[in-house]
């Protein structure tokens, strides 16, 4: 799952270049908010990962490792150490400002 990695490390960068990075107090919220922030993961997670459960095992060495592996762990990644932190801020999940 090397590509994993990479999309986690290309989200961090995108995070601290075009984001302005993650600030220590991030996660400084209710339980509450913490347990909407693993159902938003899992609903994100759910949708980024569907090819990797509609693509069938009969196919393909090469389409199996691309769409079951590759692609979806590399977005998934990609999402969550970018665009995900963006999501919640919106929807009051993490606190984005500081004190």
């Amino acid at each position: 799952m090397i590509s994993s990695v990479f999309g986690a490390y290309i989200g961090i960068v995108l995070d601290a270049l075009y984001f302005g990075g993650t600030k220590p107090i991030i996660n400084h919220t209710s339980v509450l908010k913490g347990i909407g922030r693993l159902l938003m993961l899992g609903i994100v997670g759910g949708i980024i990962l569907l090819p990797y459960f509609l693509v069938d095992f009969s196919e393909n060495i090469f389409v199996l490792y691309m769409f079951k592996t590759t692609i979806p762990f590399f977005i998934l990644s990609l999402v969550m150490f970018s665009l995900f932190k963006l999501m919640l801020g919106k929807m009051k999940l993490v606190n984005i400002r500081e004190r």
